[in-house]
């Protein structure tokens, strides 16, 4: 993992020492930390999900059900308002419990404890969730719900026309909406205007398709928005991510292709503390065009080698992709467009970001030691992506960097003469700072 303290240290101006700098050092990473903590809180809803956050309020207070049952009738009472905290999501929690005659006729004893445990939360959204079960002194009579309830929401996506290239004329767009239990409607926008809802199909476990007739010639030439929503008889509502269509239906006489985009890269995005997001950042360099570039258009590829449906459309220089988790890998083109529609050469491939650390550096031995001075070396290590330099530490204080060599790499220490015990270690740096475990030490006495 990279080293944040020593990335700090170095820009302070003191790797070894303590004092000023470490004062600096500890106070940066207590401001970052709390900007860190902000950002979290702010981003949850993207990070977590409210369907995650759903299922683990469903899950806390169904199991809280299963351990009443093992526990004494007669000490099951009310409790409440507590709070659990769990998978860093802060619940609120009641227990209430109602006495119930369950004789018939009555008989004026209450044999039946109703209990009841309610769930709430506030962030990243509002939201409850209820479980019962009715308790004798024997045991569970009955549970409620005796089954699961739907809580997630359905999942979909715009999967024609692709969103590759240029469209024009009248085209059919087409909606694939999945749900567990079915869909009852599903709503498409354009351009985040209402365009249709369709309630047209048979509310049935599995998947649903939609399709609109979208004639273009009755909007603007350029890039217009397409996203859509569905809705479960539950009321869950999933919304699909938003696709741009560039729509040319009055095409210029230009016949002129763009340049290709330069330089375009990809790298993925760290929280302060190191951790790997699902957020990749692109950039590439500007083409250029008889009468200008209008649009660039971002495609995704699988490692496998199969075009991913998901592009953007942007205008700028740069874009932010949000991929399915922090190790999840793809690679990357840009397409320059003009405003006739004519298509620029792929930029270069943005590689698969850099997600590992380098391997631990291994059989590390002493060549020689002659006067003051110590000769050593190890073998290289091994990373995805470039090892810049190597970092020789004895008894975790750093002496110094070793620039890298192939397949070994040396190293000669000095020291002052006297006394002293030696326990050095070699650590292997990237070119995006991450950094390998310690090497096993290498140690002697210099008496």
């Amino acid at each position: 993992m990279r080293s944040t303290m020593s990335r700090i240290k170095r820009l302070l101006g003191n790797e070894n020492g303590f004092g000023f700098a470490e004062l600096m050092m500890s106070s940066t990473i207590l401001f970052l930390s709390i900007l860190a903590f902000t950002s979290l809180m702010s981003s949850s809803l993207e990070f977590m999900g409210t369907t995650q956050t759903k299922t683990l309020g469903y899950n806390l207070a169904t199991k809280a059900i299963e351990d009443l049952k093992d526990i004494d009738y007669s000490s099951v009472d009310s409790s409440g308002p507590d709070t659990i905290i769990q998978d860093g999501f802060t619940f609120t929690r009641n227990i209430t419990v109602i006495e119930i005659d369950n004789s018939s006729p009555a008989d004026g004893i209450m044999d039946v404890k109703k209990v009841t445990i309610d769930l709430s939360w506030d962030k990243p959204f509002s939201g409850t969730y209820s479980a019962v079960t009715y308790l004798n002194p024997y045991g569970a009579v009955e549970s409620v719900p005796s089954s699961p309830a739907d809580i997630v929401a359905p999942d979909l996506q715009v999967t024609s026309p692709s969103g590759i290239g240029t469209i024009s004329g009248v085209v059919d767009l087409s909606i694939t909406a999945n749900d567990i239990y079915g869909i009852e409607k599903i709503v498409i926008y354009i351009d985040d205007v209402l365009t249709q809802t369709d309630t047209q199909h048979p509310i049935s476990p599995g998947s649903t398709v939609s399709s609109y007739s979208w004639n273009t010639t009755q909007i603007s030439d350029g890039i217009h928005t397409v996203y859509a929503k569905a809705y479960d008889e539950a009321g869950n509502i999933g919304t699909s991510q938003s696709i741009g269509f560039l729509i040319v239906n009055s095409p210029s006489n230009d016949s002129v292709s763009p340049t290709a985009p330069g330089a375009f890269n990809s790298r993925r995005s760290y929280t302060i503390m190191d951790q790997p997001t699902n957020k990749i950042d692109l950039a590439w360099t500007a083409s250029s065009d008889n009468i200008g570039v209008s649009w660039y258009r971002i495609e995704r590829w699988s490692v496998g080698g199969d075009l991913l449906l998901k592009t953007r459309l942007t205008t700028s220089l740069s874009s932010v992709d949000i991929v399915a988790s922090e190790t999840t890998i793809y690679w990357y083109k840009a397409i320059a467009i003009d405003g006739s529609g004519n298509e620029s050469p792929p930029s270069n491939w943005a590689e698969p970001d850099d997600i590992q650390s380098p391997s631990t550096p291994t059989n590390l031995y002493t060549i020689e030691k002659t006067g003051n001075y110590i000769y050593f070396q190890w073998d290289a290590a091994i990373d995805d992506g470039t090892i810049t330099k190597y970092h020789i530490h004895d008894n975790g204080t750093h002496l110094q960097n070793v620039t890298p060599t192939t397949p070994t790499v040396s190293a000669t220490i000095s020291y002052g003469g006297g006394n002293k015990e030696w326990s050095l270690t070699i650590i292997a740096e990237d070119d995006l700072g991450f950094q390998s475990n310690d090497s096993i030490p290498i140690t002697w006495s210099s008496y």
